[in-house]
């Protein structure tokens, strides 16, 4: 059975297992024109029939959805491009078995979140208009061709487990805001992935912001790229918690956050969002193990030491933790 969706139709049926409209879609091929919408009023569901070809939504035109996104199926939704807007006043949820695929997102709540349930994948824009995503400990993938668009201090991506990632983009030359991700580089790198955490590490002064970045370049693992400069943007009232605004600075490891050390670059000035920025200086760059956090650059107190109390012996090249 196929829809064919014209002149921004407002689309409703009842779905009894949610107690609210919704879109219940078993097993239709739905295409959705440019310059056209569907409007739905609680979640759409997205199922199959046994035996039976796998059907998909056509759409270079808009879905409007309060409710949550459910993929029961384990393929894709969509076949063509089109944007899902999330616009609903109380939390909506990305549910699905596999991986989910989306053209362009957009994030247009009134009040709460998108929380995903399921890694997503995004090709062209995901975009924050108000209301935040929280990664819920799964992934935005935005592979060589997603950009994130609109983040601010009250409207953006968080949790502290789970990662926003775009891959096999190029890394040679002055780039600022790779992907929208707040991070710029300019240096010698191949291209590459870049990878933003909201975590807290430990280790980088007295520990650094619910921000970091790590590089995977696409050469073999291990080896040495350089870096002349690096930009850091963060968002100060939600990621930079408990931290002296005026004392931060980027940290960098080079054996993925076991060991981190101070870069001194200039504090940033924005109260509420701010810039790290270390220019005209040499960084190596040990690929698949850097990554980049901002930290205060000196600790307020000498951390403590605790030996314990049974003897410890060391031989070498060994390392007491």
């Amino acid at each position: 059975m196929k829809i064919f969706i014209f002149n921004s139709v407002l689309f409703l049926c009842s779905l009894g297992v949610r107690a609210q409209a919704g879109f219940y879609n078993h097993g239709m091929d739905i295409t959705i024109p440019t310059g056209n919408a569907i409007h739905i009023s609680g979640d759409y569901v997205h199922d199959s029939i046994v035996g039976k070809k796998q059907e998909k939504i056509s759409s270079t035109g808009e879905l409007y959805l309060t409710g949550d996104f459910i993929n029961n199926t384990y393929d894709s939704v969509f076949n063509t491009k089109g944007t899902v807007i999330f616009n609903g006043n109380s939390s909506q949820q990305i549910i699905s078995k596999k991986p989910t695929f989306f053209y362009n997102l957009k994030v247009g709540k009134s009040a709460d979140k998108v929380e995903l349930l399921q890694t997503i994948h995004v090709a062209s824009e995901l975009e924050i208009v108000s209301g935040n995503i929280h990664l819920n400990s799964y992934d935005i993938n935005l592979d060589s061709t997603g950009t994130l668009l609109g983040e601010t201090n009250t409207s953006r991506i968080y949790g502290e487990d789970g990662v926003i990632r775009a891959s096999n983009r190029p890394l040679s030359g002055k780039l600022l805001d790779i992907a929208g991700l707040g991070f710029g580089l300019d240096g010698n790198l191949t291209s590459g992935t870049i990878e933003r955490g909201h975590s807290f590490r430990a280790g980088a002064g007295t520990g650094g912001i619910l921000r970091y970045y790590k590089i995977t370049s696409t050469i073999d693992s291990g080896v040495v790229e350089h870096l002349s400069s690096l930009w850091i943007d963060y968002f100060n009232s939600n990621e930079s918690v408990g931290k002296n605004h005026g004392k931060l600075a980027v940290w960098q490891s080079d054996n993925n956050g076991v060991l981190w050390d101070p870069l001194f670059t200039d504090p940033p000035t924005d109260t509420i969002s701010g810039t790290v920025e270390l220019l005209t200086r040499d960084v190596a760059v040990t690929d698949g193990l850097t990554i980049f956090t901002i930290a205060e650059r000196e600790c307020d107190q000498l951390p403590q030491v605790n030996l314990g109390l049974d003897l410890v012996y060391l031989c070498e090249g060994d390392t007491l933790t």
